[in-house]
């Protein structure tokens, strides 16, 4: 039996990389694009109020997110194209987090300083209840969680049956268009709610002053919301769960 190693890694992820552009190649060739564009938004966030204020700590959570964030999407584009689905929806976990937190705080700016201090914090639980309470329960703690968490729904990426009676076998770095479509399908709402709330978490920013970035910004969100228009409309059953994703990012079903 040859047994796995580094080589025969990077010979699954080139294989992989190549059956990903080869199958899902609107989302492989517009995602960097978008990414681009996320990295240079943290420019035109405008001026900031005092640290030491409730607005003045939001903005400045805001803006570290918006610095990092686009480098840990980055990130997941690169694992998904890989085949590496569980690394890229532990991040997916970290982004949603981060997301949420801006969300809760955008509403609730006089909680800032009290939210960093650890012996105030907010139950998790509740930061999603304040927009979608199904939500929770139903990706965050079952799906994502769940692979974080190394519970054995992290499985499902790694491992698969020989037959009904026979034991596990390794899955390595291997395209597989389900996995590969759950990241995509959680990925672009999130990558959505950045580019859409981005006026909302910076209100003094200065984007307008860009006409051509401007352009650029919003045909990006146009190609995002199409495409989580097009999923619902070929996968009706997925309605439901774009309702409760959409109330997180803050966007209207047409």
């Amino acid at each position: 039996m040859v047994k796995l190693g580094i080589n025969h890694l990077i010979d699954f992820e080139n294989k992989a990389i190549d059956d990903t552009h080869i199958n899902l190649h609107g989302f492989y060739e517009n995602c960097p694009i978008i990414i681009d564009t996320m990295l240079k938004l943290h420019y035109y966030t405008g001026k900031f109020e005092s640290s030491e204020t409730n607005l003045g700590a939001f903005q400045s959570f805001c803006y570290t997110s918006y610095v990092q964030d686009p480098l840990t999407f980055w990130s997941i584009f690169r694992l998904y194209e890989r085949g590496c689905y569980l690394e890229a929806c532990i991040l997916l976990r970290h982004l949603l987090e981060s997301f949420v937190q801006m969300k809760y705080l955008a509403k609730h700016p006089e909680k800032t300083l009290d939210f960093f201090n650890l012996n105030k914090r907010i139950n998790f639980r509740k930061v999603f209840d304040e927009f979608a309470p199904e939500f929770y329960n139903k990706s965050y703690g079952k799906m994502l969680s769940t692979y974080t968490h190394r519970l054995l729904g992290k499985d499902i990426f790694r491992f698969k049956r020989k037959s009904p009676s026979e034991g596990r076998q390794i899955e390595p770095y291997t395209y597989n268009e389900k996995f590969a479509t759950f990241v995509i399908n959680f990925k672009i709402p999130l990558i959505y709610g950045y580019l859409h709330n981005f006026d909302m978490f910076f209100i003094n920013n200065t984007i307008s002053e860009d006409k051509d970035f401007e352009k650029i910004l919003n045909r990006n969100k146009k190609w995002l919301d199409d495409a989580m228009e097009s999923h619902i409309k070929n996968y009706p059953d997925t309605e439901d769960w774009y309702k409760d994703y959409f109330k997180i990012i803050g966007k209207e079903k047409k």
